[in-house]
């Protein structure tokens, strides 16, 4: 997968595009000039670059399309006694492939709607690992709007709201067992096959600021509730923040590239609402054309563990396309 999305992106920056316009480049000030650039995600001459987990304040009408592979090395799973202590853990690595679409529409310069679906598969890469988090597929929706509040030539703020709706279907062998273990027999109840849902609503405050025509910075601040499905996980409180820094080398040289530095953090993730998270964002993107997005971005990130005071880390590389008209 990396090495299709390394020649994707090789065949995309050899294509014979048309080169942008003196204009684009300049900062805008008529309100016409003002209206068109806001549409394309243009401040002050610099048109923003957005990640997969996108922090946009703009109100845009695009469509997008992701595609990622990673890998979690050494996730480690506890195992207890019937007296509910730990005895010892089993761990692997954990692969995983993630596809997703996304299409927002824009009406007027005001308000924008959005909907988006992705799915993700889980698997254990050996034998251990295939024990510790077993199979899974994941299936997330996403309905959001999103309101412009304030804006000049440098700066936009606006708000969002995001309804968000996962469902986790999967194979958990250890679980099994440990129910087994518990219980002295196979109880009623256990199952090696299960599912588990998760809603999430929602609301956060973004920010988009370009000091010049080659850099721009975006922050985000969310908040929300979440409900697992599970007896006491009922309107837990999660929130989240974010931030990116983006330069165009277009704007300083011929070179048509954009690249991309992001860091969200998260006080509950996963389809399970495991422990906090810090991601890490790494972008490089084609930007020789503004209605078109083609990028790769790799991906860090570190989470706490329910039931352990380590936290495992997974790394991910996503292609990116996103086309804005």
């Amino acid at each position: 997968m990396t090495r299709f999305a390394l020649i994707a992106f090789a065949l995309m920056l050899a294509a014979p595009l048309p080169a942008m316009s003196q204009v684009d480049r300049e900062p805008v000030s008529s309100r016409s000039e003002v209206s068109s650039s806001r549409s394309r995600r243009t401040l002050n001459g610099y048109t923003f670059l957005l990640p997969t987990r996108s922090l946009d304040p703009f109100i845009t009408q695009s469509v997008r399309s992701h595609t990622g592979l990673g890998i979690a090395p050494d996730v480690k799973v506890s195992l207890y006694n019937q007296d509910g202590e730990e005895v010892g853990s089993v761990s692997g690595d954990v692969a995983f492939v993630v596809q997703g679409f996304a299409y927002q529409h824009a009406f007027g310069e005001w308000l924008a709607v959005r909907f988006g679906v992705a799915g993700a598969g889980r698997l254990g890469t050996d034998t251990q690992s295939l024990l510790a988090k077993g199979v899974s597929a994941i299936v997330t929706s996403n309905l959001g709007a999103t309101a412009r509040i304030w804006e000049d030539d440098r700066f936009q703020v606006s708000g969002t709201l995001d309804l968000e709706s996962s469902n986790v279907t999967g194979i958990d062998i250890l679980g099994f067992a440990q129910s087994v273990i518990d219980s002295g027999g196979i109880p009623e109840d256990a199952k090696i096959v299960g599912s588990q849902t998760l809603n999430k609503t929602t609301v956060s405050v973004r920010g988009a600021y370009s000091p010049a025509n080659w850099v721009g910075f975006t922050l985000a601040l969310e908040a929300g509730t979440a409900k697992t499905g599970v007896d006491g996980e009922n309107n837990i409180g999660v929130y989240a923040s974010g931030a990116t820094v983006g330069f165009d080398l277009g704007a300083r040289t011929k070179v048509p590239l954009g690249i991309l530095l992001g860091l969200v953090t998260d006080s509950r993730r996963g389809e399970t609402l495991e422990g906090g998270s810090v991601e890490t964002q790494l972008g490089i993107f084609y930007t020789g054309r503004k209605d078109f997005d083609v990028g790769i971005e790799s991906r860090g990130i570190s989470i706490s563990q329910q039931d352990r005071d380590e936290k495992f880390t997974l790394g991910e590389t996503v292609l990116l396309l996103r086309y804005y008209f």
